[in-house]
């Protein structure tokens, strides 16, 4: 069955009398509106045939709003991120302590071995010489064109009698900036490279001391697992040297004494900031056995505390295209780690 309100449409369709489907007030034939409440029949109708509204969505409480959950893939690679930067940082400052703090240990110290703990050094003395410690800065610095610093701190003397020649060796020691040139912060790179440069560096210095000094080889040895240049060179000797003020001159010997045929040299090598100066003189007709001895005393030579980081060693910043590319690389990669995301 239709229901009331259908039927009173289908009356005011037709023109039949019919009531008003508002108030339910009857009306007459035709009518437009209602005589009572006012309602236009065909508005009426217009809306009842309108579909019906969507309601709408409730609007959300005012408590606070729940944070989202995070993904768990999206945590998994943070913690990784936050994983491989810890490690990288503990690998650069490794490195850095490395190349910075670390210093290669030297060989063992021989058994009965002199040790010089004022400057960190040790080395055998041969059988039959005099040793004998010094502390002669003024005559050893000037033969290096300075005083400050620069110290002959032990001699080895082979005594053979009145009317012979005393063979001797000594060691010098100074600051490794009187003898090397070297980057800031660094110690001396020694290598085939500046072997030649060092070689000449000695040869003036004994020069300095014994006028008419030539060197006649140079070569590279080990000493300590430390490089050193080693000179051999010659000087006629017709006179005693004597030191008179900044320069060393010939005093002639006795019109009866013949000049003397000297053969003399020695080795240069950087301990740190220390620079180790050993050096040999003899008659050439001695050098043999001398050599010999000067040698076996480098073969024992111990550098007992100063031995050179990596970064000394390679001469510190600008000492040498190595060392600078290293340090390079290490101030790259630091900065890298600082801008990781």
């Amino acid at each position: 069955m239709r229901s009331r309100i259908e039927r009173k449409h289908a009356g005011l369709k037709r023109g039949r009398p019919m009531n008003c489907p508002k108030c339910e007030q009857e009306q007459p034939d035709g009518a437009v509106e209602c005589s009572k409440c006012g309602v236009i029949f065909a508005k009426w109708q217009k809306a009842q045939e309108r579909p019906a509204a969507k309601p709408a969505s409730p609007r959300p409480s005012s408590g606070p709003v729940p944070a989202p959950v995070q993904k768990s893939g999206r945590d998994t690679s943070r913690i990784l991120k936050i994983a491989m930067k810890i490690v990288a940082a503990i690998c650069i400052g490794g490195v850095w302590y490395w190349y910075l703090f670390t210093a290669p240990s030297g060989l063992p110290v021989p058994e009965n071995a002199y040790e010089d703990a004022n400057h960190s050094f040790a080395l055998l003395q041969p059988q039959g010489w005099k040793l004998t410690a010094l502390k002669d800065c003024t005559s050893s610095g000037a033969a290096f064109g300075t005083t400050k610093d620069v110290c002959n701190v032990l001699s080895l003397e082979l005594d053979r009698g009145a009317g012979s020649s005393r063979p001797n060796l000594q060691v010098i020691v100074a600051p490794v900036s009187s003898v090397f040139r070297t980057g800031w912060g660094g110690s001396a790179h020694i290598s085939e490279r500046n072997m030649d440069e060092i070689a000449e560096v000695i040869g003036k210095g004994v020069a300095g001391r014994i006028p008419g000094f030539e060197v006649e080889s140079s070569e590279l040895i080990p000493v300590d697992n430390l490089n050193a240049v080693k000179v051999v060179g010659s000087a006629r000797l017709e006179g005693a040297p004597m030191q008179i003020g900044d320069k060393v001159v010939m005093v002639p010997f006795g019109s009866d004494t013949p000049a003397i045929e000297m053969t003399m040299g020695g080795a240069v090598f950087a301990g740190g900031s220390t620079a180790y100066i050993v050096t040999f003189g003899s008659e050439k007709a001695d050098y043999g056995y001398v050599g010999k001895v000067f040698d076996e005393v480098m073969e024992s030579f111990r550098v007992t505390e100063r031995h050179p980081t990596p970064f000394q060693k390679n001469g510190g910043v600008w000492g040498n295209i190595l060392g600078d590319a290293i340090l390079g690389a290490l101030v790259g990669l630091t900065i890298a780690l600082f801008k990781l995301p």
